[in-house]
């Protein structure tokens, strides 16, 4: 069962098959474009000011809206789940993440590296499923910049094509399987070291986002 505390970084790793990795790899997308879709909904049920939108902007909130087509029930399950954790991380750390957005000085050219460079300081001690929430929460909330900005819906889909080379490359995606896969989060709960520690690294990500992009700018 997962835990909630930070110990969850020193299990040794498993032999995994690559087989395995690559599950937790095609169904991330799914997790992702769920999650996102789940949280943008009950925001937008509560009348939150940060997810009302002129539909005409952007064909980006149109794209947003099909990601409500996952038609695997475990996976809608774990973005559903994740949502809930996701709510209480960004309740906390929202202005942080909007921080960590503006040191990415998102257009619509924005590259895959520049993302790449700001969202490791997420997991800069290591691996773990609160982190990784707060990734998907940094997702979500580029997603809601992307369409509050009128990006087109392609550049939606870039940001997802983002999270999951991301999860991949930085080998969070071996580390989800060997901690069981995505249906593991399940058992997840955010506990206080948890809280602790996921908001001390995204602090330390925004802090050092801000500090590196005005040292480009002198």
């Amino acid at each position: 069962m997962a835990s909630g505390g930070d110990n969850s970084d020193d299990v040794s790793p498993a032999d995994i098959p690559e087989e395995q990795e690559r599950e937790v790899v095609r169904d991330t997308e799914g997790v992702f474009r769920t999650f996102v879709y789940r949280r943008f909904q009950e925001e937008t049920e509560r009348g939150d000011d940060e997810v009302q939108f002129d539909s005409a902007r952007s064909d980006a909130l149109e794209e947003l809206r099909s990601f409500n087509d996952v038609q695997r029930h475990d996976i809608n399950r774990i973005g559903q789940r994740l949502g809930e954790v996701g709510d209480e991380i960004d309740a906390k750390y929202r202005d942080q993440f909007h921080d960590m957005i503006d040191s990415l000085s998102l257009t619509s050219d924005a590259a895959y590296e520049t993302f790449a460079g700001v969202a490791r300081r997420l997991f800069r001690s290591g691996i773990n499923w609160g982190r990784i929430i707060a990734l998907l929460c940094f997702g979500y909330e580029i997603a809601i910049t992307v369409i509050r900005r009128g990006f087109s819906g392609s550049f939606l889909r870039r940001v997802i094509r983002f999270i999951v080379d991301f999860i991949f490359r930085e080998r969070i995606a071996r580390w989800i399987a060997e901690h069981g896969g995505w249906v593991s989060v399940l058992d997840f709960r955010l506990s206080e070291p948890s809280w602790y520690t996921v908001g001390t690294v995204i602090i330390i990500g925004v802090l050092v986002s801000v500090w590196a992009v005005r040292r480009l700018n002198k």
